[in-house]
């Protein structure tokens, strides 16, 4: 149910009216002109939860015969330390923090069906199963 979470954030700040919703602190790095957070604070109904980067990355898409630049996106977690940095334990160890956000910073303009579209390709890729009933009401 966490993962339904952390997709559901990231459908979130694709909106400008969902930013108030997670404050970040930024860092030095810089990933394509954008500066990554090293902090940030997330805030649910007046209660807020500190979070710490656990990773940031470029995502490219194929389109046509070039590689486009999508988005930088940036995970942040309420428990970092418990977070495993290698491909076989990262997606699990989500499962550790009470509290994941993930922040989409755009470098290429995409529509909304877009980005649910492509949501729902990866989930299933992964094999989340978009059929279950709180899946279906996010992807709507």
């Amino acid at each position: 149910m966490k993962f339904l979470s952390l997709i559901g954030l990231a459908i979130c700040f694709a909106s400008p009216s969902f930013s108030s919703v997670l404050q970040t602190t930024t860092g030095s790095k810089e990933i394509e002109g954008v500066r990554i957070a090293q902090s940030g604070t997330f805030n649910m109904k007046g209660q807020d939860t500190a979070l710490q980067i656990v990773g940031a990355g470029l995502r490219k898409k194929k389109v046509a015969i070039l590689k486009v630049k999508i988005y930088v996106g940036e995970l942040l977690a309420s428990d970092s330390q418990k977070f495993v940095r290698t491909p076989e334990g990262a997606l699990e160890s989500l499962n550790l923090s009470s509290t994941i956000a993930m922040r989409l910073n755009f470098l290429y303009s995409v529509d909304g069906p877009t980005i649910k579209q492509a949501f729902s390709e990866a989930l299933r890729v992964n094999s989340i199963n978009t059929s279950e009933p709180a899946m279906a009401k996010l992807l709507g």
